[in-house]
C-alpha cells in the first residue's frame, strides 16, 4: 500500500502543469522600481489609437516608412508579481523626430500612415507588445518612447524608455536627471537579428516594475 501511495504521488508530481513552476521561477527575483518621468506631456486618450500596431495600423496593406521595431516586455508590481490587465499607452516621435498622431480619417484610409501612439493591455503573465517604428532623435534628445501605465490597483505611472547602446543617450537631458545606477532600468535592450537580416523588425525588450501591489495575486 505504501509503495502504491508513493507511486501515485510521484506521478502527480511528474504531471504537474509545467507552467506553474516555470512562472514561479521566471518571475521571482529582484524587482527594482522603474524610474518615472513626470516631465513628459500626455497627448490625451483621444489621440491614442486602440491598437498596438503603430507601424501598420489595422486595414493598412503596407507599413509606414521606417525601421520596424517589435517593442515588447513584461510588467511587474513591487513584489515581482506580473501585473495582469494593465493598460499601457505608448506614444513617440516618428522616424524624423516629430511628434505627430494620425487622425481618425488617416487611420480609416488604406494609405500607409504611422499612428504615432497606441494602446494595449498586459496578458495574464504581465507581457505586452507593440509593433512600431524606431523613433528619431531631436535636439539633444536620444530616441525614446513614452509609456503610461494604468491599473486599478496601482497609481498611474509614466516612464520614458530609451534604447541601450545608442551613443546619443549620453547627452539626453531626461536620462541625465536619472541617477547613473538607475539608468539601466529605463533602457530597452535590442536583440541581434538572425544572420544580420535588416529586413526583419528590430526587437527591443524591457521589463518594467511599478510601485504598488496587485490585489489577491501572488506566486
Amino acid at each position: 500500500m505504501r509503495i502504491f501511495y508513493w507511486l501515485v504521488l510521484s506521478l502527480l508530481l511528474a504531471f504537474q502543469p509545467a507552467n506553474a513552476q516555470e512562472l514561479k521561477d521566471r518571475y521571482q527575483g529582484e524587482c527594482a522600481i522603474t524610474p518615472a518621468d513626470a516631465s513628459t506631456s500626455y497627448p490625451g486618450a483621444s489621440r491614442i489609437s486602440n491598437s498596438n500596431k503603430l507601424a501598420q495600423p489595422t486595414g493598412k496593406a503596407v507599413a509606414a516608412e521606417g525601421q520596424q521595431v517589435y517593442f515588447y516586455g513584461r510588467l511587474f508590481d513591487e513584489n515581482c508579481v506580473p501585473l495582469k490587465d494593465a493598460e499601457i499607452e505608448l506614444w513617440q516621435a516618428n522616424p524624423y523626430g516629430k511628434y505627430r498622431y494620425a487622425s481618425m480619417e488617416e487611420l480609416a484610409t488604406p494609405d500607409p500612415v504611422f499612428a504615432g501612439a497606441g494602446r494595449t493591455y498586459t496578458d495574464n503573465v504581465g507581457e505586452f507588445a507593440f509593433i512600431t517604428l524606431f523613433p528619431g532623435g531631436y535636439g539633444n534628445h536620444a530616441p525614446h518612447v513614452h509609456m503610461r501605465i494604468s491599473h486599478p490597483d496601482i497609481r498611474t505611472r509614466t516612464v520614458t524608455v530609451f534604447f541601450a547602446g545608442d551613443n546619443r543617450n549620453d547627452n539626453d537631458p531626461t536620462l541625465k536627471r536619472i541617477r547613473p545606477l538607475l539608468r539601466d532600468r529605463v533602457l530597452a535592450h535590442i536583440e541581434p537579428r538572425a544572420d544580420g537580416n535588416d529586413t526583419e523588425p528590430m526587437q527591443a525588450h524591457i521589463d518594467i516594475t511599478v510601485p504598488g501591489k496587485q490585489a489577491y495575486r501572488q506566486y
